[in-house]
């Protein structure tokens, strides 16, 4: 059986997006195993452009809630594309900022036409730790070994040589961003090199940039790198901000990387963080300790987590890349991106080269951000989820400026975008993407997710309230349209409509999405309201009054609706769509990530909605639908939940044939993280489920569905650890593609009564 949790290659990666990429959370770095010449590209989690936004001012509110009432009269009048227009000229904003690279280390090798052989280059899933390997007459067998060590907060490269003084090469560190260098703490067996920038603080969003980033003296955050070689045997010659190494047996590379960055709320010139004295300390601190020992703390540290679910797969007939594989990778990148007090993954989780990033590498919350932690609870990832929930509280607290303001509502909301300065006011260009307030409803969604996986009752003291401030929001949002609850203006994230002329539009009322996420976040709150009481968690005096709305509100919002050609439909007119294949399925968010549909207690309505579900993805697919990384995952994770284990193969199989690099890495294209968590996500899917209720006197009813979707061609497997809904993980073994063996075993200890139902092939079996 292949070893699932090595990637390996014979030759250097010729691009960026061939490299391995390894992370700490807060540093991430990509190796690309270079021969004569090494590349390792670095990032730091906080080194964004741009400031602390400013609250918009309330005098704007007038204007903002007659230009509303404009835009829901318009809509009313179906004047679709006038109510669009208006949207676009003053219900609009500006972009977010971006995420930035931080530096380069080049390593250049006098190799003087060496003949290289036994190259390779490996990258070990599960200690986190890349490997280049090569030999040659003169310098031996070389071994670099990179990784950036989470106790230690620094990236760490080792060199060795079999033969002794055969070492010789150059180091220099460089930044594509405004910056000085200067050396320091040079002596015979080591030297520092110290980079010290500034970032941009804007820049223009789309091409052709005119420039691409702009760099203002009293504004943008601050940051320093150091990368320290330390020698055994040989010696360091300093030139420039570069350091020459020569005839050396053994060499470390240690870097480190601070920002002055504070939080969303303080201007970087006026942190207090001394940025080189921060990283000198940290410096001093990595380099106390020897390789050998640093390596085993870091090894220990990643396989402790990565080893709490185990997967493992036979096929019939392989897959391009092993499902086992791309599994592990999925857990490996969200280990290597989010870690505790680290940024949440970003669009392209922590890594990134470009000054420009595609889609600014920011937060994208209309799918992609949510995308990025769906593995994080069924994966017993959940303490990796916290980075979310840090971003959550802070933009509960300045989306109260965003509510109000905008929309003249309670609570908070966010649009399509946020960044590490947490803006929640809509971004540019077009209301087809920008003119969506229902980030903090879906958003807070995760809430509800965290604390049924876990049942931790410290976890919903300290976050009830973001989910309460989104629920007061929606409540606000949502106007009576004839004895029924709609939002209005309304999109379907980035998806047009034709109206009756055939022009397209994106601006209505009450699509599918938004209606399906008031559902789901309405009865979150209640679910988390009976547990908080149930848990005896305080909450304030609002919550109880939130909670009898919300009680008054949810029969008042539409059910799904199902076509003509009976599809669920993503407005509640029957439009022609614009674009039939379009890449988002937005209208299916009942289905998956979402519960609306398993909640259902009649099972043939329950049934209906499941039929009307499919019948609107296959003929989304059939028309080229699924065609991005991301999208592609969703569709997986769809079909799991519809028990079409054939269906799931398929399209695991195009993810991996058509938008899957090399490397694993996934692409949209360009390449964006979150196909790959939602990939591993819907592989966990279509071997696990679970569906969760919480009653109104506390109680938790859990029902657990053991290979829901599972492919014919996937004939004998085995996965431990992976965690379902309840508190509880499960173990399970097949064979021939049957379940033989199954454990599961309740990991959260709590007064709240757990009851439990076990299926296979949809029969009980406890």
């Amino acid at each position: 059986m292949a070893n699932d949790t090595i990637i390996s290659f014979p030759s250097p990666a010729a691009e960026w997006t061939d490299g391995f990429p390894l992370g700490n959370g807060r540093l991430g770095c990509m190796v690309f195993g270079g021969i004569e010449r090494e590349r390792i590209q670095f990032n730091k989690d906080t080194l964004w452009s741009g400031h602390p936004i400013e609250a918009e001012s309330d005098s704007l509110a007038n204007e903002n809630a007659a230009t509303l009432a404009q835009v829901r009269e318009l809509v009313g009048q179906k004047k679709y594309s006038e109510a669009q227009a208006l949207c676009d000229e003053k219900m609009l904003g500006d972009w977010s900022a971006f995420y930035l690279p931080c530096g380069d280390i080049f390593l250049d090798f006098d190799m003087d036409g060496e003949n290289i052989t036994d190259y390779t280059r490996t990258l070990d899933l599960q200690n986190a730790v890349a490997i280049t390997k090569y030999s040659s007459a003169h310098f031996g067998k070389i071994t670099r070994t990179v990784f950036a060590s989470h106790p230690h907060d620094a990236i760490f490269i080792n060199i060795v040589s079999s033969k002794k003084s055969a070492l010789n090469f150059r180091m220099e560190l460089q930044s594509p961003l405004q910056n000085e260098f200067f050396l320091q703490d040079i002596s015979s067996t080591e030297a520092e090199i110290v980079l010290q920038g500034r970032a941009p603080d804007s820049g223009e969003m789309l091409p052709p940039y005119k420039p691409p980033v702009r760099y203002d003296e009293g504004r943008g955050i601050k940051f320093c790198a150091i990368a320290k070689a330390i020698l055994q045997g040989g010696s360091i010659h300093a030139k420039k901000n570069s350091l020459e190494i020569c005839d050396a047996d053994f060499v470390t590379i240690i870097i480190c990387a601070v920002t002055n960055f504070v939080d969303y709320k303080i201007e970087p010139n006026d942190s207090k963080i001394d940025c080189v004295q921060k990283a000198r300390t940290m410096m001093k601190k990595a380099a106390a300790t020897s390789f050998t020992e640093i390596l085993c703390e870091h090894k220990r540290d990643f396989s402790s987590i990565f080893n709490r679910v185990k997967f493992s797969l036979q096929e019939k007939i392989p897959s391009r890349f092993s499902p086992a594989k791309y599994f592990n990778f999925g857990r490996y990148l969200l280990i290597s991106c989010s870690r505790e007090k680290s940024q949440a993954a970003n669009l392209q989780g922590i890594w990134n080269q470009d000054l420009r990033p595609a889609w600014n590498s920011n937060y994208t919350t209309n799918i992609n951000l949510q995308m990025n932690y769906w593995p994080s609870e069924v994966c017993a990832l959940g303490d990796l989820h916290e980075p979310l929930f840090s971003l959550l509280r802070d933009l509960a607290e300045i989306g109260k400026n965003t509510a109000h303001v905008r929309y003249r509502a309670g609570g908070w909301c966010c649009a399509h975008n946020t960044d590490l300065w947490r803006k929640t006011t809509p971004a540019g260009g077009s209301s087809e993407w920008a003119l969506w307030p229902m980030a903090g409803a879906w958003l807070s969604t995760h809430i509800w997710e965290h604390f049924v996986f876990s049942l931790d009752a410290e976890f919903l003291r300290d976050n009830f309230f973001v989910i309460q401030g989104a629920a007061q929001f929606m409540l606000d949002w949502l106007f009576d349209d004839g004895g029924i609850l709609a939002t209005c203006p309304s999109i379907s994230p980035e998806n047009n409509f034709l109206d009756s002329s055939g022009k397209k539009c994106c601006v209505t009322k009450s699509s599918e999405m938004d209606l399906s996420l008031a559902r789901e976040l309405f009865t979150c709150y209640e679910e988390l309201f009976f547990a908080a009481k149930k848990l005896k968690v305080a909450l304030d005096e609002k919550s109880e009054i939130v909670l009898q709305k919300i009680r008054a509100a949810l029969p008042k919002i539409p059910a799904p609706k199902i076509g003509s050609e009976g599809r669920l439909l993503e407005w509640r007119e029957e439009f022609a769509e614009a674009e039939p294949g379009h890449r988002h399925l937005s209208h299916l968010f009942s289905l998956y990530p979402g519960h609306g549909f398993s909640r259902i207690k009649d099972n043939a309505e329950r049934e209906i909605f499941f039929a009307a579900a499919k019948a609107s993805l296959d003929y989304r697919l059939s028309h080229g639908g699924g065609h991005t990384g991301w999208s592609c995952a969703w569709v997986v994770s769809l079909y799991a939940r519809l028990g079409l284990g054939e269906k799931c193969a398929e399209y695991l199989n195009t993810l991996f044939k058509k938008l899957t690099l090399p490397n694993l890495l996934d692409v949209c294209p360009p390449f964006q993280i979150d196909g790959n968590f939602g990939g591993t996500a819907a592989i966990a899917e279509m071997l696990v489920q679970s569906e969760c209720n919480i009653s109104p006197d506390g109680k938790i009813f859990i029902k657990i569905l053991l290979l829901p979707a599972l492919p014919k061609n996937w004939a004998s497997g085995k996965i431990s650890g992976i965690r379902v809904r309840g508190g509880f993980s499960v173990s399970l073994e097949w064979s021939d593609g049957k379940l033989s063996r199954w454990n599961i075993q309740q990991n959260a200890n709590s007064p709240i009564d757990v009851q439990v139902e076990i299926y296979y092939n949809k029969k009980r079996i406890k």
